[in-house]
């Protein structure tokens, strides 16, 4: 309980703070997703950081902190907010559906067998192109940033689909190294509340991150 109310209080030192720090948190945790990418892949032969537990808690720390703030620092920005969660949603929606069937389609090569035996390099290509879709599509509407040229658009779904695919299997690595089957019992049948919210807690802060600066130019 001490280590929730420690978050939120740090979560609340930040919206006190501004902007500014929350965004330098929310970059500091897009950067922390780029290197757990590399602990996936290189699992289990790099379990350094997964034996310590300090390391968790502030790794736990940054990742839930980030996302605490991605959300009010959207609220903040210019524009139809209710349009960005929803672009979001669908981004990270597009990330998912176009991994699964296109790796049931094609998938052969494995990308983490150690991690998640299902997930194949083809399926991860699939759910970058269908989110790199949908980001494209989603900023020729009107009620987007029509302002933003489209290969930005594109590079920003591409690294949205990436990091949020990460953020799926290192939920699924922390629970291998735990032996656990699900993260939780609160949702039956869903693998437990962190199944649903991984790639949410990945790509939130690099979506905020890539909406702040598309406002300000």
């Amino acid at each position: 309980m001490l280590y929730v109310d420690a978050i939120v209080l740090s979560a609340l030192l930040l919206w006190w703070l501004g902007q500014e720090a929350m965004l330098v948190v929310m970059l500091l945790a897009a950067l922390w997703w780029c290197y757990a990418f590399w602990l996936v892949l290189r699992y289990p032969a790099i379990t350094g950081l997964l034996q310590s537990r300090p390391a968790l808690l502030v790794t736990g720390a940054l990742v839930l902190t980030s996302c605490m703030v991605a959300l009010p620092s959207l609220l903040l920005l210019p524009g139809d907010h209710r349009f960005y969660v929803l672009w979001f949603i669908a981004l990270v929606a597009a990330a998912d559906i176009g991994a699964y069937f296109t790796g049931r389609a094609f998938g052969q090569h494995k990308l983490a067998v150690a991690v998640s035996p299902n997930k194949t390099w083809e399926g991860f290509a699939g759910g970058v192109v269908a989110t790199a879709l949908v980001a494209l599509f989603g900023s020729r509407l009107p009620l987007a940033l029509d302002q933003v040229h489209w290969p930005a658009v594109v590079l920003a779904g591409v690294c949205l689909a990436a990091i949020s695919v990460v953020g799926d299997l290192f939920e699924s690595l922390l629970k291998r190294q735990r032996n656990l089957k699900d993260s939780g019992t609160l949702l039956p049948g869903h693998g437990g509340v962190m199944d649903r919210l991984d790639s949410i807690c990945a790509a939130l802060p690099l979506y905020v991150l890539f909406l702040t600066n598309a406002v300000a130019t």
